[in-house]
């Protein structure tokens, strides 16, 4: 007596779970799902900031403050500042090394009335109205073991105290005074510096959530960590695409083979992602920089009660966006060529 063929019933309900376990194993690898062309968004509408009177060449950073934008222009160590009207009212700062001279000038917050530019070179930190007068200048006491250190960006917080990320250190957030002096150390480093070889560098951006925490994000690996004013660490999280996680693990090997060469002094920086903003709902948001020929340029959303979007930014031709920023409701798109395209979301 022959063996019975199991029936085509029989085989489809062993091969329908297999099928619907793959296609979910599927799912789970292929990460937080790529809305066309960045939907939730209103079309981009270019601010035009050409006038007699000023001349930016580069923008490095914008900043706001009521009823004022102000941009950083670093080639020309000047901060330039427009009314809500974007019409040009005045600037702040000029080439040199006097009272409301800026020598290096690498990064700049608005706090309370005031505007705090942080100079790298000689790790100080002029202080200016809004009005562009000079008020005063600090110079950063930095810690005996971080003497090589250079400061490359800084926020402040509502009692004048300062918070200041490195270039290159074995430190990455550290605390001051209002009179400069350092205080403590919030976020340190950890593979270690190594004093004449060539060195990732720390890759910085900071801004401040609406619960008033310090959001620190490495805009090498592209992580996110969140940090309290009492030194309590909040939340950790990031981007997740294995071709970043690629590029990383590559250069910080190439890094590791370089340093049994030759002497060197070198500090490298590789920027896999803009800056970052954060809107008034405490949403996150933050740009790839690195987009292969053919894509479009992508932009990753965080909520509060952790959802991640990805987005396609629908620029035509070679535009790239380099940075973003936000401000009562509007995004500020700043583009390669140091084109502002101004955007809203749908659901805002």
């Amino acid at each position: 007596m022959g063996t019975k063929k199991p029936s085509l019933l029989f085989i489809r309900l062993l091969i329908l779970p297999l099928i619907f376990a793959v296609f979910l194993i599927f799912l789970l690898k292929r990460g937080p799902q790529i809305s066309s062309s960045l939907r939730e968004f209103t079309d981009f509408i270019p601010i035009d900031l050409e006038g007699d009177d000023f001349f930016i060449a580069s923008i490095a950073k914008m900043e706001f403050a009521p009823g004022k934008t102000l941009i950083f222009d670093k080639k020309q160590k000047k901060i330039f500042v427009f009314n809500d009207s974007m019409q040009f009212s005045h600037s702040m700062g000029s080439p040199g090394q006097g009272p409301g001279d800026l020598s290096q000038p690498e990064d700049f917050v608005v706090g309370h009335d005031r505007v705090y530019v942080l100079d790298e070179i000689s790790k100080r930190i002029d202080i200016f109205s809004l009005n562009g007068e000079f008020l005063t200048r600090i110079i950063l006491t930095l810690p005996a073991d971080i003497f090589y250190s250079y400061p490359a960006a800084i926020l402040v917080d509502g009692s004048d105290n300062l918070y200041v990320a490195y270039s290159l250190s074995d430190h990455i957030l550290d605390a001051y005074g209002p009179d400069g002096v350092y205080s403590k150390t919030y976020l340190e480093r950890t593979d270690p510096v190594v004093i004449y070889r060539k060195n990732l560098g720390n890759s910085s951006a900071l801004g401040w959530t609406p619960q008033k925490s310090i959001l620190h994000f490495n805009t090498f690996d592209g992580r996110f960590i969140e940090v309290f004013p009492d030194g309590t660490l909040g939340r950790q999280f990031g981007i997740e695409d294995s071709r970043f996680r690629k590029i990383a693990h590559d250069i910080q090997k190439e890094l590791a083979a370089d340093r049994s060469g030759a002497v060197q002094t070198d500090i490298v920086s590789f920027l896999n992602f803009s800056n970052f903003c954060i809107d008034h709902e405490g949403c996150v948001y933050v740009c790839e920089l690195r987009v292969e020929s053919g894509d479009r340029q992508r932009l990753w959303s965080f909520s509060p009660d952790g959802k991640v979007s990805i987005s396609e930014i629908p620029l035509s031709g070679d535009d790239r966006i380099k940075a973003i920023y936000y401000n009562q409701n509007q995004f500020y798109f700043v583009t390669d060529d140091d084109k502002i395209l101004l955007a809203k979301r749908r659901n805002g």
